[in-house]
């Protein structure tokens, strides 16, 4: 389940970068590859999930308070990149922190968590 996770989520961003380059009034091919890349994620989270409702998969959170702060601002540095890259693009700078901060926690315990020593 994790490998097919990636795999749909790795073809959805693939799918989206053919269609900003290519074909951008093509709503349907923006559709199928959020579709794709919603599907993969959420197969990706049931299976941390499973992982963790099994004991397989445990989470260090003092890590992950230690690892937060520089996924932040990594994130919010390519999201000022892309603002210099792309001018023409309207950057809300307060719903764009939210966004960061709560992404890079979720990706700080997922970056912090090991698995169980059998």
């Amino acid at each position: 389940m994790k490998a097919a996770g990636w795999i749909l989520t790795c073809l959805g961003f693939a799918l989206a970068f053919v269609w900003n380059f290519l074909a951008q009034d093509n709503v349907g091919l923006m559709a199928v590859s959020a579709l794709l890349i919603f599907a993969g994620m959420l197969l990706l989270a049931v299976n941390a999930t499973m992982r963790m409702s099994r004991g397989e998969l445990r989470l260090r959170p003092i890590e992950a308070v230690k690892r937060w702060p520089i996924i932040f601002l990594v994130m919010v540095g390519v999201y000022a990149l892309a603002h210099v890259i792309f001018p023409e693009m309207e950057i809300r700078w307060t719903e764009t922190l939210i966004k960061c901060s709560i992404a890079s926690l979720a990706m700080a315990l997922y970056f912090s968590a090991y698995r169980k020593l059998a």
